[in-house]
């Protein structure tokens, strides 16, 4: 007799991830706490993801803040500026040595 074969899933990889990033809010005041949430797929616990910003279109830049994914992948963080403008906010990681980002959320600081 012959047994089926066996199938194993793929391993995740780099190209298989992707970063959810939401904003509490469209408009702020300078200084006032803005709530950033999202999850990494698939889940990863203790991910570590950077907050990049950009004011106006003007390139991304690293913030400095940094989130950690919880057992679900999901994480969330506050920030707070000062540059008032366009503001666009968004999610970095590394997996397997590849920067995944996230969709890019904005916010309208006066």
């Amino acid at each position: 007799p012959t047994s089926a074969p066996t199938t194993t899933a793929a391993p995740t990889t780099a190209v298989d991830a992707e970063i959810t990033l939401t904003a509490d809010r469209a408009s702020a005041s300078t200084e006032d706490l803005i709530r950033l949430e999202g999850v990494l797929r698939p889940m990863v616990a203790d991910a570590e993801l950077r907050v990049q910003q950009s004011v106006d279109g003007i390139g991304f830049v690293d913030f400095p803040v940094t989130a950690t994914t919880r057992s679900d992948g999901s994480f969330g963080v506050w920030v707070r500026t000062g540059r008032v403008g366009s503001n666009e906010f968004r999610m970095v990681t590394d997996v397997d040595g590849t920067q995944v980002i996230s969709n890019a959320v904005v916010v309208q600081v006066s």
